[in-house]
């Protein structure tokens, strides 16, 4: 067997002479429960942890030295390599993360577009990044001072770090690493300890690129829960930004430990986003089969495992029961089988040097794929049954009647009748289970909508734009979808409001200027005084 460690100064570390099993880090095939084949993953030690810290410390200098225009060049080495590899890829996260391959394949193109979007914007920005700044001109009467050449100038926050979780495993990865090496700003990332198998391969790409400093792509394994080695990645001095995408418990305990130290940090921390369906909306028949498309979207594609889940949908009252019957038909037509059998994870790797054999792999017809893990499972029907005992009425769903044998699978769960006071509208599952009721007035359903603390997305159908423009008024939410749910490209800005993220957003130029520090640069322009030396 050949162990899988974690990459550091540009190189994978040796397995330690005695592996001692709580070193051994399981990868479980959501689709049957059972441990993935070729996968023996080693937490990070201590010691690594500090040689992934010093690593990337030390490449601070040189990777700001090289200049936007190589860093641009890394990326698209990368990017090209994402691109040769992408069935593969995408099939590795069918496999650890449970993935039906049409979203998985998804997946990977969005990668590949986050990868694109930060070498143009490099290009767009590099002068700004390479320090030479641009003139900041008096507001007041649009002209410079006449004293000082005043410029705005950008410079790198300094070692970054990425605590990601398992619902996107590679595309979470370039959110945060593409921005941090185009900011010239060495970055060590740490996947959800559920699906590493594609951050292990990007790590072999990232070897291949000979000219990048060492230590400017670092990657460490292991359970943060159980692993006192990964706390120094919050903790160390040495770190000057930590992003973080997960639970809101984690993010406070990790926002804390930032504050302590003053230094930069961004989370996103999930939702319970509303979709508010307007009977303006429906002008045809073909009107309520696209809507319940867009709700399936929110709330059954990627299992239910997606931070921006549409998972509380507001139905205007003349038009609810007829939506609601079109989706439970919908659902009930789901064809639900495991996305990547035992005997596709063994074709997967030809032999222990993990080669693949794709051609050996076949494209399964599963519309929806298991929850990640055993707790996922537990946790998600935990929901389900308290819901139940609340009261909730339930549509459809909500049994383990005619589900595969095998593995983590969720049957797609709606109540109705939904109230502000049950369990399932103010908690977010992270599964595919919707919460739904009606209203009477626009002020009924702008008051149901904004009736959390969350505020990662919102999504409004109608046609009508007046209504659209007078709801969105009132949905303090970092994306607001018109006629739509999930859509979420890499050039634009992503975040929420309130528990749903903290300190700017990721993605698109913002998502770039959360790694640079600004910096203003006062030169006198002739070598003059004020004159006196400060008279009152």
């Amino acid at each position: 067997m050949k162990y899988r460690t974690s990459f550091i100064n540009h190189a994978f570390v040796s397995p330690p002479s005695h592996i001692s099993p709580q070193l051994i880090i399981p990868l479980i095939n959501p689709s049957t429960s059972h441990k993935i084949p070729h996968t023996q993953f080693i937490s990070a030690t201590k010691d690594d942890v500090l040689n992934a810290i010093e690593s990337a410390h030390t490449a601070k200098e040189p990777l700001r030295k090289v200049g936007v225009e190589n860093r641009v060049r890394y990326l698209a080495q990368l990017r090209q390599k994402l691109e040769e590899n992408q069935e593969f890829l995408a099939r590795l996260e069918c496999l650890d993360n449970g993935k039906t391959i049409c979203e998985a394949r998804g997946d990977i193109q969005e990668t590949i577009s986050c990868f694109k979007t930060y070498e143009a914007l490099g290009h767009l920005f590099e002068r700004r990044i390479n320090g030479h700044g641009t003139e900041i001109l008096n507001p007041a009467n649009n002209s410079p001072d006449d004293m000082f050449h005043i410029v705005r100038s950008f410079m790198p926050v300094g070692v970054s770090v990425a605590i990601l979780p398992f619902n996107y495993p590679l595309t979470q990865i370039s959110w945060a690493l593409c921005p941090s090496i185009i900011a010239g700003c060495p970055i060590i990332v740490k996947p959800s300890e559920n699906t590493m198998l594609t951050s292990f391969e990007l790590a072999r790409y990232v070897q291949e690129i000979t000219d990048m400093p060492k230590g400017s792509i670092n990657i460490v394994y292991g359970d943060g829960k159980q692993s006192d080695a990964l706390q120094l990645l919050t903790e160390d001095e040495r770190i000057n930004k930590v992003a973080f995408t997960g639970s809101v418990a984690t993010g406070k305990k990790i926002a804390q430990k930032c504050a302590e130290r003053f230094i930069r940090f961004n989370a996103e921390t999930g939702g319970k986003s509303p979709m508010i369906v307007d009977e303006s909306y429906f002008t045809s028949e073909a009107d309520y089969d696209k809507c319940v498309e867009w709700i399936m979207t929110g709330i059954i594609s990627n299992k239910g495992e997606i931070c921006s889940a549409t998972s509380r949908l507001i139905v205007h009252t003349h038009v609810y029961d007829k939506l609601l019957q079109r989706l439970k038909d919908r659902i009930e037509k789901l064809w639900i089988e495991a996305t990547c059998p035992d005997e596709d994870a063994d074709n997967l790797f030809a032999d222990d040097t993990c080669n693949v054999k794709a051609s050996q792999t076949h494209d399964r017809k599963s519309e929806l794929g298991p929850v990640i893990s055993e707790i996922q499972y537990e946790k998600v029907w935990r929901y389900i049954g308290i819901a139940k005992k609340e009261g909730c009425k339930l549509l459809c769903g909500g049994s383990k009647n005619n589900l595969p044998k095998e593995g983590f699978f969720v049957a797609p769960t709606v109540f109705y009748d939904v109230n502000k006071d049950h369990t399932i509208w103010k908690e977010e599952v992270f599964g595919p289970v919707l919460a739904a009721c009606s209203y009477d007035t626009i002020e009924e359903a702008i008051d149901l909508a904004t009736d959390s603390w969350n505020g990662l997305t919102s999504s409004v159908f109608t046609k009508d734009e007046d209504l659209f423009r007078r709801v969105k008024w009132h949905l303090r939410t970092g994306t607001v979808w018109w006629n739509s749910s999930q859509p979420n490209f890499a050039y634009v800005p992503w975040g929420g409001f309130g528990a749903s993220g903290t300190q700017g957003r990721v993605l698109g130029e913002e998502g770039l200027f959360n790694y640079l520090e600004v910096q203003s640069v006062y030169s006198n322009r002739e070598n003059a005084t004020w004159g006196n030396f400060i008279q009152c």
